[in-house]
């Protein structure tokens, strides 16, 4: 089987050592670092209205950013995976 059927967002979460989140200064903007190994992949969001902002909805949005980064990756080292062991001539 193909390691391309996996899911690479699911690879993705299992690779994820730490993570942390900081509020820059008094801004909206919500930074969130996912550690892998000795990498980091770093995630953004910000609150357009200061007046809205929330925590909590800055976190899961500065996450997903980071996770779509990091799941990215994921998808091109099993795309690659797959060539090098079909040998596919370039």
């Amino acid at each position: 089987m193909s390691k391309i059927t996996a899911n690479p967002q699911a690879i993705a979460e299992a690779l994820i050592t730490s993570e942390a989140y900081t509020v820059v200064g008094d801004t909206t903007t919500t930074i969130c670092t996912l550690r892998v190994g000795q990498f980091v992949v770093v995630g953004k969001s910000a609150c357009v209205n200061p007046a809205r902002f929330n925590g909590d909805l800055g976190q899961k949005y500065a996450r997903e950013d980071a996770l779509n980064k990091l799941t990215e990756c994921v998808a091109f080292w099993l795309a690659c995976s797959d060539l090098l062991e079909a040998q596919v001539p370039l």
